[in-house]
């Protein structure tokens, strides 16, 4: 995946506070030590990324705000339930479809329902929970229908 080219980029998906963006960083850093390697770590959540940007001291990860269905990148490190829960199963499928490479580590349903149920709480709702078809085999789902 790393080309050792003028910069490679790397995005991390979902980082939440960032512990894994700059681990994955120190190993890519280790395997390719000569290339120029930078990456975006995003998350949905604001609060997470200002935690992450706290105890970032690596100049070459950027931590953001951002909605990544709008983005277009080559790895991505996700969690795929989070981007089901805001685009729906649309959603799920295109950001899928678009990309290079994943890891995907699908989420079983309780996950989607315990994170609606911390979301109600708040006196927010994901709008598409209800409308969701796909509920199992995320990853299964993808293949067959392209």
């Amino acid at each position: 995946m790393i080309t050792c080219g003028q910069q490679d980029r790397v995005s991390d998906v979902g980082c939440n506070t960032g512990d894994l963006s700059k681990a994955l960083y120190t190993y890519l850093k280790t395997v390719y030590p000569y290339c120029d390697i930078h990456m975006l770590a995003v998350d949905i959540d604001s609060t997470l990324i200002e935690r992450a940007k706290e105890a970032n001291e690596n100049p070459y990860i950027k931590f953001m705000t951002c909605n990544i269905m709008e983005q277009n990148d080559q790895l991505l490190i996700q969690i795929t339930m989070w981007i089901h829960l805001n685009n729906g199963d649309a959603g799920l499928l295109a950001f899928l479809k678009y990309l290079k490479a994943i890891v995907i580590e699908p989420q079983p349903w309780k996950c989607y329902r315990n994170a609606q149920r911390r979301v109600k709480k708040s006196g927010n709702s994901f709008e598409l929970y209800e409308c969701l078809k796909i509920k199992s085999d995320v990853d299964l789902a993808f293949w067959a229908a392209d």
